[in-house]
């Protein structure tokens, strides 16, 4: 995944949630947002709270 790829992906499951949820991104991700690497082949996320991970995998 290239930077586009993933800002798009965020926002496409972002906007499917009903709220607002926490995350943040680790490993490979973060480096190819800032420039440090072309791309990745996964996306690692650790998220706020319970209540956010819920929300998420109802969506």
């Amino acid at each position: 995944m290239e930077v586009e790829d993933v800002l798009r992906e965020f926002k496409r499951i972002g906007s499917s949630l009903p709220k607002k949820v926490g995350i943040l991104l680790l490993g490979g991700a973060p480096m190819v947002m800032r420039g440090q690497k072309i791309s990745t082949i996964d996306v690692d996320i650790v998220l706020f709270s319970e209540e956010d991970k819920l929300i998420l995998e109802k969506r």
